[in-house]
């Protein structure tokens, strides 16, 4: 099967809700049964994003950061399972295996927002010096907006725009 344009806006917006919830940490939408849930949702089968998202679960459980240590993205390897799964026709082990360049590629990403956003610290220094509770909150969640949107950017090409490579993997 193919996702249309809406599935792929949709899987965006999955992205992006997920992703800022994978920065705060509040309600952790961001693990993979959670996002293949609502991957589940947007594309119709919900019985396959629970299936996709028990496997991908349990094969992410126990990866956390520790020290130097990042691990591959569990928000992606829920969500890009599920798709897989969903395009293909696999089933939820194999597309858990195909899911797994994608989840190396987010994280990949997220070390670059790691390097490139090492100047926040900094920043958010100088404002709890002076006292800004707003700049301080401000710039927080813009941060965390941008990472968001990059990401979501990144699940809408990897789901909607390259289902033909995706399909051939």
């Amino acid at each position: 099967m193919e996702l249309t344009l809406s599935q792929g806006l949709l899987m965006a917006l999955v992205g992006f809700v997920c992703s800022f919830d994978q920065q705060t940490e509040a309600l952790y939408w961001f693990r993979p049964i959670v996002a293949a849930f609502f991957t589940g949702i947007v594309l119709g089968d919900v019985q396959l994003g629970i299936a996709c998202g028990a496997v991908s679960e349990l094969a992410y459980l126990g990866l956390t950061m520790v020290g130097g240590n990042v691990p591959p993205d569990p928000l992606f390897a829920g969500v890009m399972t599920v798709v897989i799964a969903y395009t293909t026709g696999q089933s939820a082990e194999a597309a858990l295996g195909l899911s797994y360049p994608f989840a190396l590629l987010a994280q990949a990403v997220g070390i670059l927002f790691y390097t490139v956003y090492s100047f926040v610290p900094e920043r958010l220094d100088g404002y709890a010096k002076a006292a800004d509770e707003r700049g301080f909150a401000r710039f927080l969640i813009s941060t965390a907006i941008v990472k968001s949107l990059v990401f979501a950017l990144l699940l809408f090409l990897c789901t909607y725009a390259l289902q033909g490579p995706i399909q051939s993997f």
